[in-house]
């Protein structure tokens, strides 16, 4: 697909994102914090100017959660029972992604 033709394409290979924007290339590093079967947690290296949060995917599923308080920013293609799993695994490990987090980007 030519780059110029969408407005963004996705490319995920391990720990590594290529985001293709026009025809602009930006690389990512995708730090992992917690894999529960499936279901692999994450930040990017260029949230650090966000506010606390995790991204989940799933094959080529993905949700974003704020971690304070703990909520939905958004997600896709997943279902309302995955959603509602991931909510309660992140409940449960937040103080793990909070400390994650805060070492990751020096807070």
């Amino acid at each position: 697909m030519d780059p110029t033709q969408c407005r963004m394409t996705y490319v995920v290979c391990g720990r590594l994102q290529c985001v293709v924007r026009r025809t602009q290339v930006h690389i990512r590093w995708m730090p992992t914090v917690l894999r529960i079967g499936p279901y692999r947690f994450f930040f990017y290296s260029s949230d650090g100017n966000e506010p606390q949060h995790i991204h989940v995917e799933r094959d080529a599923s993905l949700a974003k959660f704020w971690l304070d308080p703990v909520r939905l920013e958004y997600s896709i293609g997943l279902s309302a029972p995955e959603i509602r799993r991931f909510g309660r695994i992140i409940v449960g490990q937040r103080q793990v992604l909070l400390r994650h987090w805060d070492e990751y980007f020096g807070r």
